[in-house]
């Protein structure tokens, strides 16, 4: 096959996949935007991987998923505004062990955890 007849037929495909994907319609649910933490701005945006700030010189993100579970709009709300999360049960560390805590934005508006006080053994 000739090389301009292909590049033809990938364009024309290219074409048809694009109307196609312009033509669905965008079920997406659609997310509040928060206050930025970092630099004050209403822009933090929440999207499936991520909870992010659109000032492009602002860089604060979060990711949703941490340690095998998806975070929450509320959860993503609650650390935005208050600096912390509730309890989040069910995490799962690099060694497979499941364990509970709470996320906190850092200073530097990166996270941390904060564990649980143990209870008292008798």
């Amino acid at each position: 096959m000739p090389s301009d007849k292909f590049a033809q037929g990938i364009n024309s495909y290219v074409g048809t996949i694009c109307e196609e994907l312009l033509s669905l319609s965008s079920e997406q649910k659609s997310y509040p935007v928060y206050r930025c933490p970092k630099c004050g701005q209403q822009s933090v945006g929440i999207y499936a991987k991520v909870a992010k700030c659109r000032h492009e010189t602002c860089g604060f993100h979060v990711f949703r998923e941490v340690c095998g579970i998806l975070l929450s709009e509320d959860n993503i709300r609650d650390l935005i505004s208050s600096g912390r999360t509730p309890i989040l049960k069910g995490l799962t560390s690099k060694a497979g062990k499941k364990f509970n805590a709470r996320l906190v934005l850092k200073d530097d508006y990166t996270t941390t955890f904060e564990f649980e006080q143990n209870k008292k053994r008798k």
